[in-house]
């Protein structure tokens, strides 16, 4: 029986900040089917042009499914798929409590594979009654001790903590190191998910009532870093 849609095999057979950033994306919020070749990928209708940005990447002939005005996805069977996802990024079936560590070694991809999972699994907060800025990420403890020490590679500092939440573990980081965290992986060129980095986008400057959303040694030390923050009165 023919497939009533195209996709293109090779979209992961080469291992680049594009597919890395996709691959992170499926680490997060794909699947992968334990019996047969499907790969899936479902997102909030709210995410409808992220979920077309992938349908793009793979060459997915199809329109998006949507399902009950809740989701959109993306879902196609393809064995070479499912055979790269595991060899280039440890993405398997049943990963949500299993998932480990992908196998690159270039700085660039990790931190495009690092910039997919936030977009997937990953959350950028504001807080207004504490005046700080957050960026925490859920995982297995394996692959967040991973995320964690190439972050503080990138700080030269300890980075966050990993506190376990039920069957799964979370890493925290918060104010200054989120920040500055946010503001390195801002830089990675992919098409990241608007609705979580504008929070970061929008309000990098922002005051909140009298207070800065970091202190004032902390916005020193990110002055000289980055020379990204205007003086402030």
């Amino acid at each position: 029986m023919n497939k009533k849609y195209f996709v293109n095999e090779e979209a992961f057979s080469n291992v680049n900040i594009e597919s890395c950033y996709w691959a992170g994306f499926l680490a997060a919020d794909g699947s992968v089917a334990k019996n047969g070749n499907t790969v899936s990928l479902a997102l909030s209708v709210k995410d409808k042009e992220q979920i077309e940005r992938y349908a793009k990447f793979v060459h997915f002939s199809s329109t998006p499914k949507k399902y009950k005005n809740k989701s959109y996805s993306v879902r196609f069977a393809s064995k070479h798929i499912k055979e790269q996802l595991k060899q280039n990024w440890n993405i398997v079936p049943q990963k949500t409590f299993t998932l480990q560590p992908p196998n690159l070694r270039q700085d660039e991809l990790v931190d495009a594979f690092i910039v997919g999972y936030i977009d997937g699994d990953g959350c950028i907060n504001l807080s207004k009654e504490r005046k700080n800025i957050q960026l925490s990420i859920v995982g297995t403890k394996p692959f967040l001790e991973w995320i964690k020490a190439r972050f503080e590679s990138i700080l030269q500092e300890e980075a966050g903590h990993i506190a376990a939440t039920k069957k799964v573990f979370t890493l925290v980081l918060s104010k200054r190191k989120a920040f500055e965290i946010l503001t390195y992986l801002n830089k990675v060129p992919v098409s990241k998910m608007e609705r979580k980095w504008n929070k970061y986008i929008h309000n990098k400057e922002r005051k909140f009532g009298q207070y800065l959303l970091w202190t004032r040694e902390e916005e020193e030390l990110l002055k000289e870093k980055y020379k990204l923050l205007s003086s402030v009165a």
